[in-house]
């Protein structure tokens, strides 16, 4: 090799690209090069499939994912020795390269970082108004072509990930889907350019995101996957020990964990809309409302015999450029009746990776905090942040404390698969040869499901064997249309609602009306707020009013009744028309 990666990851000492084609092999072309840059080839997208000659041309892991350093070294060091280079932000500099295998690799590799991108293309790829002309012929001419293919074929995967091919789009001066023709160079840029302008800031409700991105599952049901483990509440409220009681609390909180690796984003709830669960034979009612739209919260009650969960939730975002931290802002408390313990949780942030190239995936990671606010008692675990080649993915471990911050018990596990506990020594160190015992075990999720739900999620989906409020999710057109794979009635749908709330909004505003939540009552800006809780202005507090216990049980209505039909979650109902699946099915 004429150039070295040495072990922090900056090449130095690079090739001199004296390749054939190489139109410029002066001291001048140098400054293009990645002396002192820093590179990590990263998402080699897909080569699992391709076959394992074409994986020894990079000199690939069997998997196809630099998982370990030395592979990870090596692909960087073969696309060195062949002429290639990159470089970070605008500026590509790279040799012309004749075999297209390669080539199909070079595009694939792709990498955002917070500070831009390292794209690794041939040279002469990016299109440009200085194009050779066809006149001058030759190797520039030919290098020229390839590269225009190149870029071409980059552009036509980044808008197939994006959804561009088969985008259904809505025509405002007709409100239907009409078929995307649009130029995909032009959409990627567009969208790039678009979204620069969100860089560093929350995005939970600017950004209006069309229904190709999104699950047919609003915000609402994903608050209610907590409802999943249930059985580790019930049995945290029977337990003596108070230690042991609190690991079994959380492993009650482990369910949402386990189902935030889905990749599409939940549709944000209407103003006033709710979601409504039970668990019968648990005695278990769930309820949660949409109780401000701007920002947008969202508070939950549950309960049963033996304990009260409740929820205000209004989290906070932070777009990155190819990412998105979710910051998970609200205040959750869990009471245990029979023994009067009141939990408040503080979980770690979540961040989705290549949200707009590459493979999306999702990671969890940071403090994790459960606090008995009536004992002082409490539990820190560690997300592990997934490190390179993923390196403790998915880990958590942390202790039980007691008032005075003695360790009592230690848990681990992984926040996607299990959680157990195993008694420890005041050092918080593992009792040697102690049996480890299983808290938590996450159900096997369904393989191949078109958005990655778990079995609990296609059960809060399901219209069977319910009959729930006018202004409950399940009846809401756009997300049942989605869920029946009608995307571009999806989006027609989503418009309309969009446009009523608007109306709505002016409504109020022209008549002076205010707006109050039907089953929260809102809490005095001075409301008690516990430790590590966020404080009432990034949260406000709001509080189950009950009525919702004295509605009369109602029979189970037919799936076709409530899958997209009679949604009314409005305040000025007689100003619009209802829309249905069964409207726009007769339009």
């Amino acid at each position: 090799m004429q150039g070295d990666i040495e072990a922090d990851g900056v090449i130095r000492n690079p090739p001199s690209h004296r390749h054939a084609g190489n139109p410029d092999t002066s001291e001048e072309s140098n400054k293009y090069s990645l002396r002192g840059k820093r590179v990590k080839y990263t998402d080699f997208d897909d080569v699992s499939d391709d076959s394992e000659e074409e994986k020894d041309a990079l000199k690939l892991p069997e998997d196809g994912n630099p998982h370990d350093s030395d592979a990870y070294y090596s692909a960087g060091e073969d696309l060195m020795d062949n002429g290639l280079v990159a470089m970070q932000g605008k500026g590509t500099t790279l040799s012309p390269r004749s075999h297209r295998r390669e080539l199909r690799y070079v595009i694939k590799i792709l990498t955002f970082q917070f500070d831009g991108f390292c794209l690794i293309i041939p040279y002469g790829c990016l299109p440009s108004n200085n194009a050779p002309e066809a006149e001058q012929g030759g190797l520039l001419s030919s290098a020229w072509n390839m590269g225009a293919a190149a870029w071409n074929y980059a552009s036509q995967t980044v808008s197939s990930f994006m959804g561009y091919e088969e985008l259904n789009v809505i025509d405002p001066t007709t409100g239907k889907p009409v078929k995307a023709e649009t130029d995909m160079s032009d959409q990627r840029q567009k969208a790039f350019t678009d979204y620069k302008k969100y860089l560093g800031k929350d995005i939970t409700s600017l950004v209006i995101l069309p229904v190709w991105i999104m699950q047919p599952f609003t915000m609402l049901q994903n608050m209610a996957e907590i409802m999943e483990y249930t059985d580790c509440l019930d049995t945290a409220a029977v337990t003596e020990d108070p230690y042991k009681r609190m690991a079994h609390v959380v492993a009650y909180t482990m369910g949402p964990f386990a189902a935030v690796e889905r990749a599409w984003k939940p549709f944000n709830p209407i103003l006033g809309e709710t979601f409504e669960f039970g668990k019968s034979d648990k005695g278990i009612k769930y309820l949660a409302e949409q109780v401000s739209h701007h920002p947008p919260i969202g508070a939950s009650h549950a309960e049963n015999d033996l304990w009260e969960y409740d929820l205000v939730s209004a989290p906070k975002t932070k777009f990155l450029g190819n990412s998105v931290e979710v910051y998970p802002v609200g205040r959750t408390r869990i009471k245990l009746k029979g023994t009067g313990d009141v939990y408040t949780l503080i979980p770690p942030p979540t961040k989705a990776h290549n949200v707009i190239i590459g493979s999306t995936w999702i990671d969890t990671h940071g403090e994790y905090k459960l606090i008995n606010v009536v004992t002082g008692a409490k539990v820190i675990l560690t997300f592990t942040e997934c490190g390179w080649f993923s390196a403790g993915r998915y880990e958590i471990s942390g202790h039980v404390y007691d008032p005075e911050g003695v360790p009592k018990l230690y848990l681990e596990g992984k926040w996607n698969s299990h959680l157990d506990c195993m008694p420890c020594d005041d050092e918080g160190n593992p009792i040697p040869d102690a049996e480890p015992e299983r808290l938590w075990t996450c159900e096997p999720k369904p393989e191949k499901d078109p958005y990655q739900f778990t079995k609990f999620a296609h059960i809060l989906n399901s219209c069977e064997g319910v009959n729930p409020l006018p202004s409950d999710s399940r009846r809401r057109p756009d997300r049942a249309l989605l869920e029946l794979g009608r995307s571009g009635e999806a989006a027609v749908a989503k418009h309309a609602l969009e446009e009523i709330q608007r109306a709505e909004k002016k409504r109020r505003e022209a008549e002076g009306d205010g707006w109050k939540p039907r089953w929260f009552t809102p809490l005095p800006a001075d409301a008690q707020v516990h430790e590590h809780e966020p404080d009432n202005e990034a949260c406000p507090q709001f509080e189950f009013n009950g009525e919702y216990r004295k509605l009369s049980a109602k029979e189970a209505a037919k799936p076709d009744d409530v899958q997209g039909e009679g949604f009314d979650p409005w305040q000025y109902a007689d100003m619009h028309e209802t829309i249905t699946i069964k409207k726009v099915e007769a339009q």
